[in-house]
């Protein structure tokens, strides 16, 4: 065994871990507690959903309100800059957001989005970030050549019904369960190309606990990772621990895919 390996001694270590209870995508943290990886690393932990603004969320883990988060790297790493004195520490897997149009739209690529109308949740969000950084890349400037509109999340395919726009961004589980329905396709995602090995999601650790309990930080990240690798090798476990947290539309088997869907290894 090596230190990395070796759980923190003595009694164990109580933390907070912030979390969105409602993003499929971070099943590994209920799987970490179903399966005893924190456990494994004497950490007694206490989830907190944190379902505000991911400002919100960042400065809780930085002023000490909890010990460490997870979210989307493209809606973190603009906080950060500015000073939030939170460290990232893991990549946690790859693949959960999609650009969605009916099945009859003549938008097959992103490239069509030109021109158009597209309904995002947020306009900071990690969606709309992402896939402005694809649109640049093509040479279609994301600030003038495509008009983005706020929707509520759960409401974004009414606005294509509505025709008041022509495609929207989502994330899982919503996007994926939208696309059960034959009306809509996916356009693209951020497991395309180049991303289909890269991170999406991360894990951040406030900063004080990485400069004072090193072991510690390192204690959590093992946990979520090794919680990660077990999400991908058992995605039907994956899917029963995560299932309390899941809309009531996702079958046990609409979460088991899309467990094996995200890139948790």
């Amino acid at each position: 065994r090596t230190a990395a390996d070796t759980p923190i001694s003595g009694a164990s270590r109580k933390l907070k871990i912030s979390w969105n209870a409602g993003a499929v995508c971070l099943a590994p943290l209920p799987v970490a507690i179903d399966y005893g990886f924190f456990q494994k690393q004497n950490l007694d932990i206490e989830l907190v959903n944190y379902s505000g603004s991911t400002d919100q969320l960042l400065e809780a883990i930085a002023t000490g309100k909890s010990d460490a988060g997870l979210g989307m790297a493209l809606r973190w790493l603009k906080p950060l800059e500015q000073g939030f004195d939170v460290k990232i520490a893991a990549g946690t897997h790859g693949g959960c957001i999609r650009v969605l149009t009916p099945t009859n739209s003549r938008v097959d690529k992103l490239s069509d989005l030109k021109g158009k109308i597209l309904a995002v949740g947020d306009l900071a969000g990690p969606d709309k970030n992402f896939f402005s950084i694809q649109l640049a890349k093509l040479g279609i400037d994301p600030n003038k050549d495509v008009d983005w509109r706020p929707y509520p999340g759960n409401l974004l395919n009414l606005a294509v019904e509505k025709g008041e726009v022509q495609a929207f961004l989502a994330s899982d589980p919503l996007a994926y369960l939208w696309l059960k329905d034959s009306q809509y396709k996916e356009v693209a995602s951020n497991l395309d190309g180049e991303y289909r090995d890269k991170s999406c999601c991360i894990v951040g650790i406030r900063g004080s606990l990485i400069r004072e309990e090193p072991q510690v930080a390192r204690a959590v990240t093992r946990a979520l990772l090794d919680a990660a690798m077990f999400t991908s090798q058992n995605p039907e476990k994956a899917a029963k621990s995560f299932q309390p947290y899941a809309p009531k539309t996702a079958t046990l088997a609409d979460l088991e895919a899309m467990a094996r869907y995200h890139t948790h290894h």
